[in-house]
């Protein structure tokens, strides 16, 4: 028997945990995508492999299509602010090439 992928949610959870957690699944179900793809799982491959109740991503996410489109959203935002880090390192450019070829490992 395999061990969760994401933590239980707590039953009163705060604004800023809410975040996290929808945060968390987000990053779980881009896997989920990229290993497996969007038109290839449904609701319940997804809540299966992540660990988690189908009613959980129905808290979060209205449907696949919403899922998917945050999921992408998520994924998208995380690469700028990625890329914003990089602009902002002081160095040359095989500084900033080394430091971005060490995150997309």
């Amino acid at each position: 028997m395999h061990e969760p992928l994401l933590t239980a949610p707590s039953v009163q959870e705060s604004p800023a945990a809410e975040v996290r957690r929808e945060h968390e699944l987000l990053a779980g179900v881009l896997g989920v995508f990229l290993r497996c793809g969007i038109k290839a799982v449904n609701m319940d491959d997804i809540a299966r492999q992540l660990g988690v109740s189908k009613k959980t991503l129905y808290r979060h996410f209205r449907d696949k299509r919403d899922l998917a489109a945050r999921a992408v959203a998520f994924h998208m935002e995380a690469q700028a602010h990625m890329l914003d880090e990089l602009d902002a390192l002081a160095g040359n450019a095989i500084d900033v090439e080394l430091a971005l070829m060490e995150r997309m490992r």
